[in-house]
């Protein structure tokens, strides 16, 4: 039996859970679509901002339509969306200390904007996300 006041809890962490998700993927989808079309105004979150990268972008993408996949309960893609985020989070950060280039910073889009590593997160976004994740 469940109790109607758990039940109401439930149904409100699940529509908060939602939102939230759907706010993750619009975020995704509004900067990745400034990479493609070349707005760069689409990909800073505020004025003097540096702009977010595609692969950030892309996380942000694939971590919402996780989270909106965990509240359907579709644990197997949850699951395989995670171990995306933690492999591509994980290569991002260790081009950093072992100073190499796995051409994954400009898999979607070319960054000509940036001069020591176009295209990469910086190495504190690549290492929060890993961390995240764990």
């Amino acid at each position: 039996m469940v109790y109607p006041r758990l039940q109401q809890q439930l149904q409100l962490a699940s529509f908060v859970v939602t939102i939230m998700a759907l706010l993750q993927i619009a975020l995704g989808l509004v900067v990745l679509l400034g990479w493609l079309w070349g707005h760069s105004d689409l990909t800073v979150l505020a004025p003097g901002f540096p702009t977010m990268k595609a692969n950030t972008a892309t996380g942000f993408l694939l971590a919402g339509s996780g989270l909106l996949l965990m509240v359907k309960r579709c644990l197997m893609v949850t699951l395989i969306i995670g171990f995306a985020l933690m492999t591509t989070a994980t290569v991002s950060f260790l081009q950093y200390p072992f100073e190499i280039n796995t051409g994954i910073d400009q898999f979607w889009v070319e960054d000509t904007g940036s001069d020591q590593f176009p295209g990469r997160p910086s190495e504190m976004t690549a290492f929060v996300a890993r961390e995240r994740l764990v």
